[in-house]
């Protein structure tokens, strides 16, 4: 069953604090804060319930800062195992979207395709071609990196250096409405062919989902 969001981002905090504690001895709550990338009067906050719950408790001298207990030992394990359980289903998931994404480009005539970023779910999308060779990933298009070369294909910043002929396979899960805005604008959404998991991340940052246009898949 799957977890509330607030429930897994409560999870993922008291994880992340739980490693941090474990990983750097004695640090003190502002650094944990900074560890953490949240304020500090919300680290204090996550430390005192965690406290509560047993999971860490205060070092025999005050300098050493908190420790894991046993409990919160077994803690981080369990959360460990869930989130490389969640991120396993997410690749699963983005490789079965990427597959029908390919399948439906070359449905629709194009046998050359782009991806869009640099980045972990661009891998999952290259691991495909494999399976499907057509349209063939000849490309990368990325307005924002310094590369020019990236996993053996080259990266274009303008859109305007990518041929009309090819689609792109949307990969960005950085800034995805602004990158799908620009795309839509510069390419057309008509080449711009985007994997349902991702879609809701879209959608997400636009007013109205029935102003969003694309190959959806």
């Amino acid at each position: 069953m799957m977890k509330k969001p607030n429930t897994e981002k409560h999870d993922r905090l008291t994880l992340s604090l739980l490693t941090a504690l474990e990983e750097h001895k004695g640090i003190s709550q502002r650094g944990l804060a900074k560890e953490l990338g949240i304020a500090l009067g919300a680290t204090n906050a996550h430390v005192k319930k965690c406290t509560e719950q047993g999971f860490i408790q205060q070092g025999k001298d005050n300098h050493l800062g908190y420790q894991l207990t046993s409990r919160g030992i077994m803690e981080k394990s369990k959360l460990g195992g869930e989130k490389m359980q969640q991120s396993l289903e997410m690749y699963q998931e983005l490789k079965s979207s990427y597959l029908k994404a390919l399948h439906a480009a070359h449905h629709a005539g194009y046998k050359h395709i782009c991806l869009v970023g640099c980045n972990v779910a661009s891998d999952i999308a290259l691991s495909c071609q494999r399976e499907v060779p057509l349209p063939r990933i000849n490309g990368v298009w990325d307005s924002e990196s310094d590369e020019t070369i990236w996993q053996g294909l080259p990266v274009f910043s303008d859109v305007t250096q990518i041929p009309q002929n090819t689609a792109f396979l949307f990969t960005d899960l950085d800034q995805p409405f602004k990158t799908s805005h620009t795309l839509k604008t510069q390419a057309g959404a008509g080449r711009l062919f985007v994997p349902h998991v991702l879609k809701d991340m879209i959608i997400q940052h636009q007013e109205t989902k029935d102003s969003y246009e694309s190959n959806d898949i």
